[in-house]
Protein backbone atom coordinates (compact mmCIF):
# COMPACT_ATOMS: atom_id res chain seq x y z
CA UNK A 1 0.00 0.00 0.00
CA UNK A 2 2.70 2.79 0.69
CA UNK A 3 4.55 1.38 -2.71
CA UNK A 4 1.17 2.20 -4.19
CA UNK A 5 1.36 5.58 -2.80
CA UNK A 6 4.72 6.48 -3.71
CA UNK A 7 4.21 5.54 -6.98
CA UNK A 8 1.05 7.62 -6.95
CA UNK A 9 3.32 10.95 -6.35
CA UNK A 10 5.56 9.96 -8.79
CA UNK A 11 6.11 13.25 -11.69
CA UNK A 12 8.52 11.53 -14.01
CA UNK A 13 8.27 14.35 -16.49
CA UNK A 14 8.31 17.48 -13.99
CA UNK A 15 5.21 19.31 -15.07
CA UNK A 16 3.63 19.64 -11.90
CA UNK A 17 0.99 16.91 -12.37
CA UNK A 18 1.44 13.28 -10.95
CA UNK A 19 1.71 11.22 -13.90
CA UNK A 20 -0.86 8.28 -12.10
CA UNK A 21 -3.52 11.35 -13.05
CA UNK A 22 -1.89 11.49 -16.58
CA UNK A 23 -1.96 8.64 -18.62
CA UNK A 24 -4.74 6.44 -19.49
CA UNK A 25 -6.37 3.36 -17.81
CA UNK A 26 -4.12 0.76 -19.83
CA UNK A 27 -1.06 2.15 -19.16
CA UNK A 28 -1.70 2.72 -15.08
CA UNK A 29 -3.21 -1.07 -14.96
CA UNK A 30 0.61 -2.30 -16.56
CA UNK A 31 2.07 0.06 -14.37
CA UNK A 32 -0.01 -1.16 -11.28
CA UNK A 33 0.27 -4.83 -12.20
CA UNK A 34 4.50 -4.19 -12.96
CA UNK A 35 4.49 -2.39 -9.11
CA UNK A 36 2.39 -5.80 -7.89
CA UNK A 37 4.79 -8.02 -9.77
CA UNK A 38 7.80 -6.38 -7.98
CA UNK A 39 6.76 -5.92 -4.62
CA UNK A 40 4.73 -8.77 -3.69
CA UNK A 41 6.30 -12.25 -1.88
CA UNK A 42 5.05 -15.10 -3.92
CA UNK A 43 5.26 -17.10 -0.91
CA UNK A 44 2.81 -15.47 0.96
CA UNK A 45 0.44 -15.14 -1.88
CA UNK A 46 0.67 -18.97 -2.43
CA UNK A 47 -0.11 -19.33 1.21
CA UNK A 48 -3.32 -17.26 0.86
CA UNK A 49 -4.08 -19.00 -2.16
CA UNK A 50 -3.91 -22.13 -0.63
CA UNK A 51 -5.42 -21.22 2.39
CA UNK A 52 -8.27 -19.56 0.53
CA UNK A 53 -9.28 -23.02 -1.19
CA UNK A 54 -8.45 -25.04 2.22
CA UNK A 55 -11.36 -23.09 3.57
CA UNK A 56 -13.29 -23.10 0.48
CA UNK A 57 -13.08 -27.24 0.69
CA UNK A 58 -13.81 -27.00 4.39
CA UNK A 59 -17.16 -25.05 4.51
CA UNK A 60 -17.69 -27.45 1.22
CA UNK A 61 -17.48 -30.61 3.26
CA UNK A 62 -19.58 -29.03 6.23
CA UNK A 63 -22.32 -28.39 3.27
CA UNK A 64 -22.11 -32.11 2.34
CA UNK A 65 -22.56 -33.25 6.12
CA UNK A 66 -25.28 -30.49 6.94
CA UNK A 67 -27.20 -31.39 3.89
CA UNK A 68 -26.82 -35.59 3.86
CA UNK A 69 -28.37 -35.38 7.82
CA UNK A 70 -31.39 -33.00 6.32
CA UNK A 71 -31.73 -35.52 3.78
CA UNK A 72 -31.46 -38.34 6.58
CA UNK A 73 -33.81 -36.23 8.98
CA UNK A 74 -36.08 -35.75 6.41
CA UNK A 75 -36.79 -39.91 5.01
CA UNK A 76 -36.74 -40.24 9.07
CA UNK A 77 -39.85 -38.48 9.63
CA UNK A 78 -41.39 -39.78 6.44
CA UNK A 79 -41.61 -43.08 7.26
CA UNK A 80 -42.86 -42.53 10.65
CA UNK A 81 -45.73 -39.96 9.61
CA UNK A 82 -46.26 -43.04 6.84
CA UNK A 83 -46.99 -45.16 9.67
CA UNK A 84 -48.88 -43.20 11.80
CA UNK A 85 -51.19 -42.44 8.75
CA UNK A 86 -51.08 -45.86 7.13
CA UNK A 87 -52.48 -47.27 9.99
CA UNK A 88 -55.14 -44.43 11.75
CA UNK A 89 -55.69 -42.60 7.94
CA UNK A 90 -56.03 -44.75 5.83
CA UNK A 91 -58.84 -47.05 7.70
CA UNK A 92 -61.30 -44.23 7.83
CA UNK A 93 -60.45 -43.36 4.07
CA UNK A 94 -61.28 -46.36 3.44
CA UNK A 95 -64.65 -46.55 4.72
CA UNK A 96 -65.26 -43.69 2.88
CA UNK A 97 -64.30 -44.33 -0.52
CA UNK A 98 -66.65 -46.17 -2.54
CA UNK A 99 -65.13 -49.99 -3.72
CA UNK A 100 -64.43 -49.10 -7.04
CA UNK A 101 -61.48 -46.37 -5.38
CA UNK A 102 -60.04 -48.23 -2.68
CA UNK A 103 -57.25 -49.41 -5.13
CA UNK A 104 -56.14 -45.99 -4.93
CA UNK A 105 -56.34 -45.92 -1.17
CA UNK A 106 -53.73 -49.46 -0.54
CA UNK A 107 -50.40 -47.86 1.20
CA UNK A 108 -47.59 -48.00 -1.09
CA UNK A 109 -44.11 -49.54 -0.11
CA UNK A 110 -42.50 -46.67 -1.36
CA UNK A 111 -41.18 -44.66 1.76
Amino acid sequence: IEENKKDDAVDADGDGVVDAKQIDGRELLKRKVKLVLKKINPEKVNDAIASMYKVWISVLAVLTIQFARTIALSLTISAFAKRVTDRFLLPIVKTATPKEYQVCTHPSNNT
